[in-house]
């Protein structure tokens, strides 16, 4: 008698196409900012009215960690829509989408259209910088924004779709300390967003305050 055995091991098939392609525009976002940076620690001076200020430490090593920060959306990025990303701990992925999305979303949504008002109203001034540097900078952040978080959602309907579907209760024992942590969380949300109206409304600029505003609104839905 003759038995056959089928191959156990199955290969994942890669994301399409589209899905890398948002990882891959995702990593185009950080080129501005990276070649900046690399010619700043190079000792360049593009887009800095003041040599002296990039010769400051404190600036230089603050060159180097937000330089290194650039090249972590890259792996983020790539991670995310790559099926080796799939394979990530947990919190290796949503830790640094967390931090990513709080710094970048408010590019997208609130300070990239407050410096491009600025930019055309010939308000925006600055004696450390030449005008171009803020849009291409900021700009830059805006384009990850809105390719990372795109990238983020392919992921986790990909990884965690029938996770979050799934009616689990959680277990009892965690019911008091996830209740005590959304609480904090509600609470600091909502310092954090009162914080950001005040500073609006004391700042004397309508577009500043609609960059407070919108910020505050974040932290609340945050919270939500």
């Amino acid at each position: 008698m003759n038995f056959t055995t089928a191959n156990s091991t199955t290969t994942a098939p890669a994301t399409p196409g589209g899905v890398r392609a948002l990882g891959w525009l995702a990593a185009a976002g950080t080129l501005p900012y990276l070649t900046l940076k690399i010619g700043w620690l190079a000792g360049g001076t593009a887009g800095v009215r003041d040599p002296g200020f990039l010769a400051d430490p404190a600036i230089v090593a603050a060159n180097a960690v937000t330089f290194a920060m650039d090249l972590v959306v890259i792996g983020l990025a790539l991670a995310l829509t790559h099926r080796w990303g799939d394979r990530l701990p947990v919190w290796l992925v949503l830790l640094p989408v967390w931090v990513g999305t709080g710094f970048l979303v408010p590019m997208v949504v609130s300070i990239m259209p407050a410096i491009t008002v600025e930019t055309l109203s010939g308000g925006l001034h600055s004696t450390a910088f030449e005008p171009w540097l803020q849009p291409l900078v900021y700009g830059g952040f805006a384009w990850q924004g809105v390719f990372l978080c795109a990238a983020f959602a392919a992921h986790s309907v990909r990884r965690w779709s029938r996770v979050v579907t799934a009616s689990t209760p959680p277990a009892a024992g965690l019911v008091p300390f996830l209740r005590v942590v959304t609480a904090g969380g509600c609470v600091m949300a909502a310092a954090s967003a009162l914080l950001h109206l005040v500073a609006g409304l004391a700042s004397g600029s309508a577009v500043a305050l609609g960059v407070e505003s919108v910020s505050g609104a974040l932290a609340v839905a945050g919270a939500a």
